[in-house]
């Protein structure tokens, strides 16, 4: 009985270390970005989407045209369908914050975890005169549906995008997203149905 559940719990820790390696991924990738660089003032620019399935962000980002460097720090944000802020974070100015495809990412603290369905809404802080994408010639979203590209809100704060831009497409932020995949859950709890069934076997002899 022991050794039976010293083994299952040993291949518990394996599966559940490998879901925990599991990679991030960009939740759009987009291809020829126009970007703007007269924004008259300051502004929080989203896009509003719906997770795929069960995940976690894991950190947001923000687009650095060239991959050269951010002139400024910006500030990005989610928010679920009730317009409350889950979390954000501020990417330094620089070229310190990790790039990835084109966009420079902050860790989240503690992930933000994705309900398979459930709507958010993601905006990133432009401070007047930087840059933005307000429009791209393809988008890939991967773990994500969009819903609406075109959210803005005036202010000199992180504050939530709930104003429709006409025909803007608003993907100056980002995230970076681990997706849950259910396995080693599953095995998890076959592991702890086996141990019940032999622990009631022992018992009865």
């Amino acid at each position: 009985m022991k050794k039976l559940a010293f083994g299952l719990l040993l291949a518990l820790a394996v599966a559940l270390a490998a879901e925990a390696r599991a990679v991030a991924i960009p939740a759009i990738s987009i291809t020829g970005p126009n970007v703007a660089s007269d924004a008259f003032q300051s502004n929080t620019f989203g896009y509003d989407f719906s997770a795929d399935g069960n995940s976690t962000i894991t950190a947001l980002g923000v687009f650095d045209d060239n991959g050269d460097g951010l002139d400024v720090a910006y500030a990005v944000g989610v928010w679920d369908s009730g317009a409350s802020l889950l979390d954000s974070v501020v990417i330094p100015a620089g070229t310190g914050a990790t790039l990835v495809d084109g966009f420079r990412y902050a860790d989240l603290t503690t992930g933000i975890a994705l309900s398979n369905g459930a709507s958010y809404r993601i905006g990133v802080l432009v401070p007047a005169g930087e840059e933005l994408v307000n429009g791209v010639t393809g988008v890939t979203p991967t773990g994500i549906t969009i819903n609406a590209p075109n959210y803005f809100r005036n202010g000199a704060t992180l504050l939530y995008p709930n104003t429709l831009s006409a025909g803007k497409q608003y993907y100056t932020a980002n995230m970076l997203l681990v997706p849950a995949p259910p396995a080693a859950w599953l095995f998890g709890s076959g592991i702890l149905a086996v141990l019940g069934v032999a622990r009631r076997r022992h018992a009865a002899r």
